[in-house]
């Protein structure tokens, strides 16, 4: 339901040199991608408290599971504490992504950069479909590794 809201606000707007307009896509765009992001933190955060690390091949798995966690913008998957108060993903994070592509929005339509923010919103929708599917692959082939190789006593 939420890639239908993306897929019609892109459609919306009626003139592409509409600012206002492809600013409010740039908002759209990240906060209709959250719920996914936040789904596959908490399948990292999964991983950390279930990972198998006496299971065979577990070293591979592991750098999996970081590339995941990278790609996200997450702390090290091996770090036990949490970052201080002051921690920000990485804008080239996708948990950083929504928050710098509206920071971005709001810079060019107020200096009236349209082919600069046409090329954010694309790009950001870009990043967020293939960075959400690359995560998910991860995780996925991580998640199926420890159904198969984890036994219950």
């Amino acid at each position: 339901m939420k890639s239908i809201v993306v897929v019609i606000a892109l459609g919306a707007c009626s003139k592409p040199n509409d600012l206002a307009a492809l600013q409010r896509e740039a908002v759209v765009i990240g906060a209709s991608n959250q719920p996914r992001l936040d789904a596959l933190v908490d399948r990292v955060h999964a991983l950390q408290h279930n990972f198998g690390g006496n299971l065979p091949g577990w070293e591979n798995m592991w750098r999996t599971a970081e590339l995941a966690d990278d790609d996200l913008g997450l702390p090290a998957i091996a770090q036990t504490t949490p970052p201080g108060p002051g921690w920000k993903p990485n804008p080239t994070s996708l948990l950083g992504l929504a928050t710098y592509a509206r920071a971005q929005a709001k810079l060019l339509a107020d200096h009236n950069e349209l082919e600069q923010l046409v090329f954010l919103v694309e790009d950001e929708q870009r990043r967020f479909v293939q960075g959400i599917a690359s995560v998910d692959n991860h995780l996925t082939q991580v998640e199926t590794w420890l159904a198969a190789n984890k036994h219950d006593p």
